[in-house]
């Protein structure tokens, strides 16, 4: 039996334990239950927006690893891809586009975008396979995708976004640590 005395010594020690009014938890932040930490992708994403690039321009418009990019997309009946994409396109509606990158060093990257839109990386007109993909949900803000390539470094890249419903896209590109 526990004396009278310990029962405010162990309440105050359930009460210490709990987080403060400086921590998130993920019932207060739904972005934080994801199973990846998207901190930088998501302080990438809340950054102001600039004018939206041409991601169907010939040359492709080029994306910078570590920033954020927004894009404008076309039809996607009128977009030129360099290799069909991987998924089943949908029908009348559906935005599409492209951009090019490069990445420094070969490794795990995290391509991240604000809306549901198919994602193939290529190398050449050869697809890379992603090695994982996700996201938060809706009721994470942004980003709402992401998916994982192993990317080689030094090597031009092409970015293909189609099937999706928005006509804008934010989008992207960093290392996994």
């Amino acid at each position: 039996m526990r004396s009278p005395r310990s029962v405010p010594v162990l309440t105050a020690i359930w009460w210490a334990l709990l987080p403060g009014p400086g921590f998130a938890t993920a019932t207060d932040d739904p972005c934080l239950a994801f199973k990846w930490d998207l901190s930088r992708e998501r302080a990438l994403f809340a950054a102001p927006a600039r004018a939206p690039v041409d991601g169907n321009a010939s040359p492709p418009a080029t994306i910078k690893v570590e920033t954020a990019v927004d894009l404008e997309l076309r039809p996607q009946g009128s977009v030129t891809f360099l290799a069909p994409p991987s998924k089943p396109m949908l029908a009348d509606g559906a935005w599409a586009g492209r951009a090019s990158f490069q990445v420094a060093s070969p490794g795990i990257y995290r391509i991240a975008l604000d809306a549901p839109f198919w994602i193939d990386v290529l190398a050449g007109i050869e697809p890379l396979t992603s090695v994982d993909f996700g996201g938060p949900g809706s009721q994470c803000p942004a980003p709402t995708k992401v998916v994982t390539y192993d990317l080689p470094a030094g090597k031009p890249l092409t970015l293909q976004l189609s099937g999706a419903t928005e006509r804008q896209v934010r989008v992207t590109i960093t290392r996994v640590p």
